[in-house]
């Protein structure tokens, strides 16, 4: 729970009490550690309520407001005066006599809309103090406040957590997308949400410029349970170039790699961009294997090729099983105030026979969540038939 303490930083509607010890009412009462007699707004009316009304700092936190303390500290007699926007509203009668006495009362709702308290409402807040003396003559006792402040308590927002669910009504140039917002992670609500779409590009060639590797083709025949090898010597194995005419908005590129028999190992991934002549570095390191490994790239461009290669101890079987470019497609998104709950979109113009992927995302105060990744493939383009006919004469 994020807190923020609210002190006052200017005179409110109401400057009726006596200012002792500094210039300004309000600046009598923002005390931290409150100093009591130092710096204290009084009276000596024992017929009225003689009132004050202070305005606080705006807030810098977020999150759901879940409820407000108004602190204050006074001597003999006083009650709380809360003013949301127009209306005021007194707290309980306290009367301690001739001592100091700290109180503070809560308010999970506005008491002015009965509703949850927003973090508007706390701007426009302002709060102080009514004051009325006690006795007579020589038995006057004055009426004093020398502290008051706001609490906030707030739930602290964190990005909500979304899912996303198999594509439906996946047609050749068409498919439905769907997630669902499962957490607001703290917040009222999500000021957007939607989906990124991306398109699975497999590699239409190789190159195997040390021919070393075994069954290339395997390495982008769309099926994990095959894969393209080599056996490793105790180094850096060979590069296997895998190969496309150009793939534009080329993101990131994702491999599927593994070892056996199990041990130390190493994956290198470079691409090249059209118009390159040299490769650019994109991943080395120790990848999972047995899974899919997404790597996005330097800058996103138009790429022409990638090649891979593992270094792993002598005598292994170095595999992989599949790769592919990643490009961007689409990222659509609507903005409005979402509470939880499911929400689809239809991509149309997409490319038939193609494989795309995509995640559901929403956002509230605190960025962006996303769903994982799902997967599918548009299907064959219709078949267009021909007809035959005749004309009457």
């Amino acid at each position: 729970m994020a807190n923020e303490t609210l002190r006052p930083e200017a005179d409110g509607d109401l400057t009726n009490l006596t200012p002792v010890g500094a210039a300004n009412n309000w600046d009598c009462v923002k005390d931290v550690n409150p100093d009591d007699d130092t710096t204290r707004v009084e009276t000596s009316d024992t017929v009225a309520w003689i009132k004050d009304l202070y305005e606080i700092k705006d807030h810098t936190e977020s999150g759901t407001i879940e409820k407000i303390e108004v602190h204050y500290r006074i001597y003999n007699k006083g009650k709380l005066l809360i003013k949301p926007d127009t209306s005021e509203s007194e707290g309980p009668l306290c009367q301690v006599g001739q001592q100091w006495k700290s109180f503070y009362e809560t308010y999970t709702q506005n008491p002015e809309t009965s509703a949850p308290w927003t973090w508007g409402d706390i701007d426009k807040l302002q709060v102080g103090i009514a004051l009325q003396a006690t006795g007579v003559g020589k038995t006057l006792i004055y009426s004093r406040c020398t502290q008051i402040y706001v609490i906030v308590y707030a739930a602290v927002i964190v990005i909500p957590q979304v899912s996303t669910q198999d594509a439906t009504d996946i047609d050749h140039d068409s498919a439905e997308q769907h997630g669902t917002i499962t957490s607001l992670g703290g917040a009222s609500y999500c000021s957007d949400r939607g989906f990124d779409l991306q398109r699975l590009v497999t590699p239409t060639g190789h190159n195997d410029p040390n021919a070393q590797w075994n069954n290339e083709t395997r390495a982008y025949d769309d099926n994990t349970a095959n894969y393209a090898s080599l056996t490793s010597q105790s180094d850096w194995g060979p590069f296997l170039e895998l190969l496309h005419s150009a793939i534009a908005s080329c993101t990131a590129i994702r491999f599927y790699a593994n070892l056996s028999p199990a041990g130390a190992y190493q994956v290198d991934v470079d691409i090249k961009y059209e118009g390159d002549s040299e490769w650019t570095h994109v991943y080395q390191g120790v990848p999972s294997l047995g899974a899919w490994q997404v790597k996005d790239l330097p800058t996103q461009g138009t790429v022409i090729a990638a090649r891979f290669r593992m270094w792993a101890a002598s005598g292994k079987q170095e595999r992989l099983h599949e790769f592919d470019f990643i490009a961007a497609e689409d990222d659509w998104t609507e903005n409005n105030e979402f509470p939880t709950g499911a929400f689809a979109h239809t991509y149309p113009g997409l490319s038939p026979n193609t494989n795309y992927r995509f995640r559901a995302k929403a956002k509230n105060a605190a960025g962006w969540g996303y769903g994982d990744w799902k997967e599918f493939t548009t299907e064959a383009p219709p078949t267009v038939g021909r007809s035959h006919g005749y004309v009457m004469s």
